[in-house]
């Protein structure tokens, strides 16, 4: 690390960017979180539109010619 003030100076960035981190973080897990909720309602109402045409397909046949 050289001189003994350039370890404070990575010390002191270090913690300064420990800290940015550290206050951000609970953004980044609601930001997460609506990712992935997102995408659970979209591959739950693909699954919806899967599931309607399965029924739909189903009601057809039980028909009586």
């Amino acid at each position: 690390l050289g001189e003994p003030s350039q370890a404070v100076s990575h010390y002191e960035e270090a913690l300064r960017l420990a800290t940015e981190i550290a206050e951000n973080a609970p953004l980044a897990v609601v930001s997460v979180r609506a990712t992935l909720r997102q995408n659970l309602a979209d591959q739950v109402e693909f699954n919806e539109l899967i599931d309607g045409g399965h029924r739909v397909r189903m009601a057809l046949r039980l028909q009586p010619a």
